[in-house]
């Protein structure tokens, strides 16, 4: 199972790299209809810790978009191994508990 999750992680990271190369630099369907309708141009609550799917770090415009993709996969997938040690931890206090 381990082998299973390295693999597709590792597949992920390169898809998540690679087609961020792809990417187009024009605005998606949804983000330009926003735009025609002027949606969204006030103010924003938070920053975005990466606008425009780029990383704000001294490189190249490629650059910025591969480590943006590649640490989007990376905090994804560390998310989903704290919330699977979760819950097998939170299994194993169940099963422990005698049934009445």
């Amino acid at each position: 199972m381990k082998r299973l999750a390295t693999g597709i992680f590792l597949v992920s990271l390169a898809v998540a790299g690679g087609l961020s190369l792809l990417a187009s630099a024009s605005p998606d369907g949804l983000e330009h209809t926003l735009q025609q309708q002027r949606v969204g141009e006030e103010e924003s609550l938070l920053a975005a810790p990466m606008p425009d799917y780029q990383a704000p770090l001294p490189m190249s415009p490629a650059l910025r978009q591969l480590v943006a993709g590649v640490s989007g996969t990376c905090l994804v997938a560390g998310l989903l191994l704290l919330l699977g040690y979760w819950l097998s931890r939170r299994r194993e206090k169940g099963s422990a508990s005698p049934h009445h």
